[in-house]
Formats: C-alpha cells, structure tokens, sequence
C-alpha cells in the first residue's frame, strides 16, 4: 500500500486527518506550496489531478513556468572512498565523473532490478576487488549500497 499518487509527473502524498475527519495532501519534490483535500478514498485522485491541472493552467495563463518535480541537478556526500573509487572507474573508462555516475544509476534501475524490486539495495555481497576494478567495465553494485564500512549499509 502506498500514500503516492502520480500524475503529468508529478507526485504527492496523502494522509488522512482524524480530526477533520478528510484524506489531505501535498504535491511533492517543488517549492510551491500545493494542498487538495477530499472526503474519501475516491476523490482524492480527482482532487490531486485537478490541483495538478489547476496549477498548471494558472502558470500558462500568468506566463509563469511551472515548477519541475525534479531539476535533474542532486548534491550528494559520498564520501572520499567512494569518490576516488569513481573517478577512477570513470577516467579509465574515459567518462566524465557525472558520466559515470549517471551510468550507475542507470544500471541500479535496469530491468534487473525491476525483475528484483523487494529488495533494491540488497543486490549483492560486498567483494573487496584484487585491484581498484577488478570487475572490468562494471560497476559493483557495494559502492552504492555500501557505507563507509564493508558491513554498513546507509539508505
């Protein structure tokens, strides 16, 4: 069971208030501010589209430009490990660092994943290579879902 709902990608969560006695939710992931509510299980998808639609419309009528649910822009700590780890897997495979990354994270959502989605970031044992890639061209998935220890895992 999931609280998400989706639509012209954008996301939003729902929840219901006990008090008010109204399933409410809020579109995700944008620095607007974009609220709907509804009496029921129903109408809340109704009540998510038409804020979707309505925020949409009212941006095309003042000219303004809609904010996007991602920028494709993300800042994230890795670590030093993890960073020297890539830069090396990208310069020997003549990639950019963002290049590399970017494969990664294709890779991690490959139908093989998709065939295995219980358990995403359990794909496999930590295996401390011979060398810095002793896996050739691929990437090991314990760079990702890996801490700063061989036993850790952050999610």
């Amino acid at each position: 069971m999931s609280n998400i709902l989706e639509y012209k990608g954008y996301q939003a969560s729902v929840e219901y208030s006990a008090e008010d006695g109204v399933l409410f939710g809020k579109i995700l992931h944008i620095p607007s501010l974009i609220l709907f509510e509804a009496e029921n299980a129903a109408d809340i998808v109704s009540a998510f589209h038409k804020a979707v639609d309505d925020y949409l419309e009212y941006c095309g009528k003042k000219g303004l430009e809609p904010n996007k649910a991602f920028s494709g822009t993300l800042n994230v700590r890795i670590g030093p490990e993890r960073h020297r780890k890539i830069a090396v897997y990208a310069t020997k495979n003549g990639l950019s660092l963002n290049e590399a990354i970017c494969d990664i994270i294709d890779a991690f959502f490959s139908e093989e994943l998709e065939e295995n989605k219980h358990h995403p970031v359990i794909l496999s044992p930590w295996k401390e290579p011979e060398s810095d890639w002793a896996f050739g061209n691929q990437v090991p998935w314990s760079m990702l879902t890996h801490g700063g220890t061989k036993n850790e895992r952050r999610h």
